[in-house]
């Protein structure tokens, strides 16, 4: 029967149970070292980012304090988001997940910066962006902080190309309106004056 057929096997390998107790534990320890080994360098593909994640949630939560008005610190959440995504780390432990990430930390920077008065590194950032990964963001934020410098063909350039990397821009009123003013200020006699008048 097979009972006894199991039993008379367990018999025969009797003796041999404490070596294939040791073999087992060895196969055992094997695999897992082999695991560990797969999870620590396989699973770590080009471009992988360890604290991309940390990186998306601060920029979130500068997003959350963008609403609330409260620029510095959006400001620093931001500056600690973009220190991560731009940190050197070896190709072979990055895995590619596209510029998307820091373009938007740094057109949100820009937003803030410009904000803050400070204008040329609002420009510095949105240019800085658009060279990584042109976007009409980009080129919005670069075209406010232009017309705030008082160059003004620049800013219609940034502005047109805006509207150029997103038709639907064409007809926002935001758009519009810096455009129409970076236009007229640019055919005044004297555009610094005049933009300060047009309190821009």
């Amino acid at each position: 029967s097979t009972l006894a057929s199991v039993c008379l096997i367990l018999l025969v390998a009797a003796p041999r149970l404490p070596r294939m107790e040791v073999v087992w534990k060895s196969s055992v320890l094997a695999l897992r070292n082999n695991f560990n080994n797969f999870a620590a360098h396989e699973l770590r593909m080009p471009g992988w980012n360890p604290d991309r994640a940390r990186a998306d949630a601060l920029i979130e939560r500068a997003n959350a304090s963008l609403a609330r008005l409260a620029l510095d610190e959006a400001l620093s959440l931001l500056t600690e988001a973009i220190t991560i995504l731009t940190e050197p780390i070896p190709k072979q432990y990055r895995l590619d997940f596209g510029p998307g990430p820091l373009v938007k930390a740094l057109c949100n920077r820009a937003y803030c910066l410009e904000q803050l008065g400070r204008i040329d590194e609002a420009l510095a950032d949105a240019r800085e962006a658009n060279s990584i990964s042109p976007t009409a963001k980009g080129c919005l934020r670069a075209g406010r902080a232009l017309i705030c410098l008082d160059r003004f063909e620049e800013a219609c350039n940034e502005l047109n190309a805006a509207a150029e990397r997103q038709p639907a821009l064409a007809t926002d009123r935001q758009l519009l309106t810096l455009l129409n003013d970076a236009e007229w200020l640019l055919q005044q006699p004297d555009p610094p004056t005049a933009r300060i008048a047009l309190g821009k």
